[in-house]
């Protein structure tokens, strides 16, 4: 299953907006993968990062 999660992180003193599609198998799966990614991309921290949305993509 495929999902876009959108949402915004921190980067410096603002918020960067952000949508990602990945596959996982359950919606939080999806989630922690997003944190992931955001976090080696752009050495974010989990409690740095806001999740507004995540939808299923068909």
């Amino acid at each position: 299953m495929e999902f876009l999660i959108k949402g915004q992180f921190k980067k410096g003193d603002s918020f960067q907006k952000f949508s990602k599609k990945v596959s996982a198998d359950t919606k939080t799966l999806a989630i922690h993968k997003v944190y992931s990614i955001l976090g080696s991309n752009y050495k974010c921290k989990r409690n740095l990062i806001k999740i507004e949305s995540v939808e299923e993509v068909k």
